[in-house]
């Protein structure tokens, strides 16, 4: 593992060993759900994706609204430590940058899968029937990534909320070794 945490302390990603994979695991569980389903094609494919439009719609939208309501947390974070007695650390100030960068992520991300939705696939004519697998599979694995990244972005602000707290009430809680 300190391999791993030195590969991504050369990349500028600190503390986020534990955030990723815990992404990683969320986003390889929700695909291994789908390949219980097992393989889809032609109509079944269309049928499959149009019983998952309402929601896949409703979770890119929650994350893009997720993402910009913790992209303005993090501003305000930012706020909070300046008015902070105690130096920061530089971590600090990582930490928040990694949380925004993977917030804005998840916002393009989202925002993407709402603009591929947007095409009326319940009008579609035979010819989608013919995308209908790729397309099937392609907004799942989109949406598998969307909910690792929502997963990652909660234990990176764990681990910035830890942090802060042991600078602002180091009695509180003891920082998170790792």
């Amino acid at each position: 593992m300190s391999w791993l945490r030195g590969h991504l302390e050369r990349l500028g990603i600190v503390d986020s060993l534990w955030a990723l994979i815990g992404g990683g695991v969320a986003t390889a569980m929700i695909l291994a759900v789908v390949t219980v389903v097992g393989s889809v094609s032609g109509y079944s494919a269309l049928d499959l994706l149009k019983g998952t439009l309402p929601s896949i719609r409703f979770l890119s939208s929650t994350v893009a609204t997720g993402g910009v309501t913790i992209l303005a947390l993090m501003v305000t974070l930012l706020g909070l430590s300046q008015s902070v007695d105690t130096e920061l650390e530089r971590v600090h100030y990582r930490r928040i940058q990694q949380i925004a960068y993977m917030a804005s992520l998840s916002v393009a991300t989202a925002i993407f899968l709402l603009i591929f939705l947007s095409v009326p696939v319940e009008r579609s004519d035979e010819i989608v029937v013919t995308y209908a697998e790729g397309v099937y599979y392609g907004v799942v694995v989109l949406a598998s990534l969307l909910g690792g990244i929502m997963i990652t972005l909660v234990l990176m602000l764990l681990t910035a909320v830890r942090g802060l707290l042991h600078v602002v009430a180091p009695t509180l809680e003891e920082e998170p070794s790792e």
